[in-house]
């Protein structure tokens, strides 16, 4: 016999076995090519050479998606006895199963946090809290043959007790709760990043209307239709918006802020109040030469960091690593007399952030800035950028100049 009949004689025998059997060919089918998917989804995602939180998160979810429709597969197949069906083994998917729903609820919570960076989710200890619930709800379900407390087995059925509903209830929240603190964050978001910040919501609302369904009758194989949607969405969207950050700083490039800008001007509401800030570090290539580059990309880190603090506290600005060891942060601002007091609040926002680093150098910043105009140069970005630099190379060398001054006295 050769492999091609062997391998037909096989398919023919697991057709045979799964002939009368109502549903499994369809769950099987579905799950398996929602494992299809999602292996290259994940296979893309480890691509990447420097992954952020937000995607570390998005990997681990994948990953234990796949897990998850593996445990369904395995869970069906005990069911409808092409495994042999013991009470222990049904009992022992049937929890893990379980387990594994509880889980992806959980990691599609934490991507939700952490790309929006909520506070819920910075530190270790912080991410371990979001689990306890779904671990209280694991270690009840692992003591169930002992207690009783939430499934019982009857020859080779496993039977609901009245305390069932808690482990459904517990598991649902996570993606509630992600609906409620995305909706609620979205105040404090700058509005290039609504859209995406909107599309991050497709996981948990997916989720918790199929994690329902699935709560009454898990043979309705809609979570996997619910895995595949969100994911190829959210891998698309998100895939898109990757190419505009910088992979150091972890804000938007050269390319995301052109893309916000042209947005910003295009759109043609209240362009007499919008300004963009030229910024460069003064000395970056003095640090790269005396500490090296690996300091010289933490200068670049921290200056990044100290406005980031600045748009999420201050001001719901752009902001973007433009080239090298400059930013460029565009912002509406409707009263020119306050634009020295931005400029003051970015230094004192990076100020604040080289403290914190207690370095060896110094890290000083040169501020320029252009206000859109319309029938001038600076009606165009190519014209915006070209004064805010020149102004920036203005201020630079003003400071330059006071501190030799203040050197000679």
């Amino acid at each position: 016999m050769t492999s091609g009949e062997s391998i037909a004689l096989v398919w023919a025998e697991i057709l045979w076995a799964l002939q009368g059997v109502s549903y499994v060919i369809f769950f099987i089918e579905a799950h398996t090519a929602c494992i299809v998917v999602l292996i290259f989804l994940i296979t893309r995602q480890q691509a990447a050479l420097q992954q952020s939180d937000a995607q570390l998160a998005y990997s681990h979810a994948l990953l234990m998606k796949i897990i998850y429709c593996i445990s369904s597969i395995l869970r069906a197949l005990v069911d409808v006895d092409i495994i042999p069906k013991t009470g222990s083994t049904y009992f022992i998917l049937t929890v893990a199963n379980i387990i594994l729903f509880g889980m992806l609820n959980w990691l599609a919570f934490l991507f939700n946090a952490t790309y929006q960076d909520a506070p819920i989710t910075r530190g270790k200890v912080r991410k371990f809290l979001t689990s306890v619930p779904l671990l209280i709800i694991v270690l009840m379900l692992l003591i169930s043959p002992v207690t009783d407390i939430f499934l019982e087995i009857r020859g080779n059925v496993i039977m609901q007790s009245k305390y069932f509903f808690i482990v459904p209830t517990v598991f649902l929240a996570y993606p509630l709760f992600s609906i409620i603190m995305t909706l609620f964050r979205r105040k404090f978001f700058p509005h290039h990043e609504h859209e995406m910040l909107m599309t991050t919501l497709i996981y948990p609302a997916l989720f918790l209307v199929c994690g329902i369904v699935r709560s009454f009758e898990w043979k309705v194989h809609l979570m996997c239709y619910a895995i595949i949607i969100s994911d190829v969405y959210v891998y698309l969207s998100y895939s898109d918006s990757l190419i505009s950050v910088d992979p150091l700083t972890k804000i938007p490039n050269r390319n995301g802020m052109l893309k916000a800008l042209s947005e910003r001007i295009g759109s043609g509401k209240n362009l007499d109040d919008l300004y963009v800030f030229a910024i460069d570090i003064e000395d970056l290539n003095d640090i790269n030469a005396k500490f090296g580059r690996h300091e010289g990309d933490k200068a670049l880190t921290i200056v990044a960091e100290g406005l980031r603090k600045f748009q999420t506290q201050e001001h719901q600005c752009h902001i973007s690593r433009y080239y090298s060891d400059e930013f460029i942060i565009a912002a509406d601002i409707p009263d020119s007399n306050d634009v020295g007091i931005f400029i003051e609040h970015i230094r004192n926002y990076v100020s604040n952030a080289v403290m914190a680093a207690n370095l060896e150098y110094m890290i000083r910043i040169s501020v320029g800035y252009a206000r859109y105009e319309h029938y001038s140069k600076t009606e165009t970005i190519p014209g915006l950028l070209e004064e805010a630099s020149r102004m920036r190379n203005e201020d630079r060398e003003q400071r330059k100049f006071q501190f030799m001054w203040r050197g000679t006295r």
